[in-house]
């Protein structure tokens, strides 16, 4: 993998970077904006001044064009947060990662999208070159995404007390009034080691989403092959008896779940404002990459699954990345040429709103090409 040089630096360093030696604005997207600001320069602050690489990096913090803030966790790491800017220059992707500690912030320059993908690989996903078949290929509501993930924590906690009594015996079922309070008690935890919390505290504004737990949520859930519902024999106490999908999956977190990433991609609309244009949820296993999309729909949000190999991963945030870059391309060449055309290039008049002519020399005003008319400076 390309190395990628790390900068540490302070925030009021930074902050001072971009104010007074650069004098860069900043936009609502920028991360600078909670920095503290730095009062004086120091001999290391404009040494760092001097590097071509820091100055291409401090522009794109200043005016990132898209932004992605990414929450890992999970079993068994610990909490960390970083945000990873990008900004289109001369069609080239400027994308710099930053990561704030206890007392500095480390900042990563990347020259183009696959130099950055190679570094999410590295970071985010398990090395997995032949993923199992997708089992779930249906687009579906959260709240049946949170029964999979509870379904799994019930077989997780089922195995782990099965080890404790030095038993070998496979989890076949569980109760259900087990797995309720095990739901009830996971959508209030902040635990990132069991895969409900980690999913609703890692993707960033997911927690605040209202699910409605409906019946028709646990009929898809055995649709799924999940789980399917019966009653435990002379106790009359009700049971979920695991299905194949149920199984597979509740092993495969059991055994070899490694870590798990919440991400959210903004950018700004034609206001000026910072809007959410996409959620996602990654948990890496030794089996898959378990790529999850979220969409925020009025009155519900749904997902869909893929089980991925590395690559596949990797390709899925550079789609990402590419898919939003061409859009505000098209929007900025679009902006460009509405601009161009509100003066001759000849004669400097202003030009009437669709006019083909200039009214006061009469050049020909090529409104589908390049044009005779010169920006509004």
């Amino acid at each position: 993998m390309k190395t990628t040089p790390a900068y540490q630096v302070d925030g009021g360093a930074l902050h001072y970077l971009v104010r007074n030696v650069y004098k860069l604005p900043l936009n609502s997207l920028s991360p600078l904006h909670s920095l503290p600001e730095g009062s004086q320069s120091s001999t290391d602050t404009m040494a760092l001044a001097e590097e071509s690489r820091c100055k291409a990096m401090v522009n794109v913090l200043a005016q990132p064009e898209i932004k992605i803030e990414i929450r890992q966790g999970g079993h068994p790491g610990p909490l960390t947060v970083s945000s990873v800017l990008i900004k289109n220059d001369r069609d080239v992707a400027q994308i710099v990662e930053l990561q704030k500690g206890r007392s500095s912030l480390t900042a990563r320059l990347f020259e183009s999208i696959d130099h950055y993908g190679a570094y999410f690989a590295a970071q985010h996903t398990t090395p997995v070159n032949s993923a199992p078949a997708n089992l779930l290929k249906l687009t579906l509501s959260l709240e049946v995404l949170v029964f999979m993930f509870n379904l799994i924590d019930c077989y997780r906690r089922a195995y782990l007390y099965e080890m404790l009594d030095h038993s070998t015996n496979l989890v076949e079922a569980i109760y259900e009034d087990e797995f309720v309070s095990t739901l009830q008690q996971a959508l209030k935890s902040n635990d990132l080691r069991w895969a409900v919390p980690s999913l609703l505290r890692l993707v960033p504004g997911l927690s605040n989403s209202v699910l409605e737990f409906q019946s028709e949520y646990l009929n898809i859930a055995e649709h799924l092959q999940l789980f399917a519902r019966t009653v435990a024999g002379e106790s009359g106490r009700r049971l979920f008896c695991l299905g194949s999908t149920g199984k597979y999956l509740g092993m495969e977190f059991a055994l070899s779940w490694k870590q798990a990433s919440g991400l959210e991609v903004t950018l700004l609309n034609n206001q000026g404002q910072v809007v959410s244009v996409g959620r996602y949820y990654l948990a890496s296993t030794d089996e898959a990459n378990h790529w999850i999309s979220l969409t925020q729909l009025p009155s519900k949000t749904e997902f869909t699954h893929l089980s991925l190999t590395q690559s596949e991963t990797v390709d899925e945030i550079k789609n990402i990345l590419r898919k939003h870059l061409s859009i505000l391309g098209e929007k900025q060449k679009k902006s460009d040429a509405e601009v161009i055309h509100k003066y001759c290039i000849k004669c400097g008049c202003k030009l009437n709103a669709g006019a083909l002519f200039c009214s006061q020399c009469g050049t020909k005003i090529n409104r589908d090409g390049p044009s005779p008319a010169m920006d509004d400076l």
